[in-house]
């Protein structure tokens, strides 16, 4: 990019002509490479271009010096461009008040209320959705245990159907932290999305009968869930 904006400055009589000689195009080929990515001041290259040419010698090139004086006023150009962009689009840093009022609305978030509470649909917090959560995994673990030991004992398929009540256990749990909703909470009108052990009364009828609803609707697909699994314990065709 550099060298074609520097090309596109010398103009057609300042391009490098193929009838000029051949030192002469070595030469331009030189200047424009100092002029672009030297460090140095247009008066140490202009010293150092004639140094090489020798005093009062003239340059080959008829338009020498006018493509030297564009070729640094394009180079100081860009340079005082690039400069202020970096300072006029460089971002402030945030003030003490700004990060302050940023960590208060992140520790907000994902954080239950008393106002998250909803009937028949929400009445758990974070701590008790972890609680059904762990009971959904100590269910499961139950349920592999005993249809493990019921196949290495060689209990008869009837006696699989056992493996229906963990697996209901595991089905609730699971259920609930999904849901975010304990069905025991709902059949007693309560709710609790604080520490354990802190649930509130529900004093609405209306959400109270919602609440045990949801829970029947809990406890029925656990049931369902279970039979299913038993069920199929028992039909597996292992001894």
């Amino acid at each position: 990019m550099w060298g074609r904006s520097a090309l596109q400055l010398l103009g057609p009589t300042c391009s490098g002509s193929s009838n000029a000689p051949r030192s002469t195009r070595f030469e331009y080929t030189r200047v424009v490479q100092r002029t672009m990515v030297g460090r140095g001041s247009g008066a140490t290259q202009a010293a150092t271009s004639g140094r090489e040419r020798g005093p009062g010698q003239s340059h080959p090139l008829p338009c020498f010096e006018r493509m030297q004086s564009r070729l640094l006023g394009y180079r100081a150009t860009r340079t005082s461009h690039n400069a202020g962009f970096d300072t006029d689009r460089r971002p402030s840093a945030p003030s003490g008040k700004e990060l302050e009022m940023t960590s208060a609305k992140f520790a907000a978030l994902g954080t239950p209320t008393q106002d998250d509470y909803r009937a028949g649909a929400c009445n758990i917090g974070p701590a008790e959705i972890a609680r059904r959560r762990q009971a959904g995994h100590v269910g499961l673990a139950m349920t592999i245990a005993l249809f493990v030991g019921l196949v290495a004992i060689g209990a008869p398929q009837p006696v699989r159907l056992l493996v229906a009540l963990p697996a209901a256990g595991a089905a609730s749990g699971y259920l609930q932290a999904f849901l975010h909703f304990c069905a025991a909470f709902g059949s007693l009108g309560r709710y609790n999305f604080g520490s354990l052990g802190k649930e509130q009364l529900v004093t609405d009828p209306v959400a109270r009968a919602l609440d045990r609803l949801t829970s029947a609707r809990i406890g029925i697909a656990a049931v369902a869930i279970g039979a299913a699994v038993g069920l199929i314990a028992a039909l597996l065709p292992l001894r």
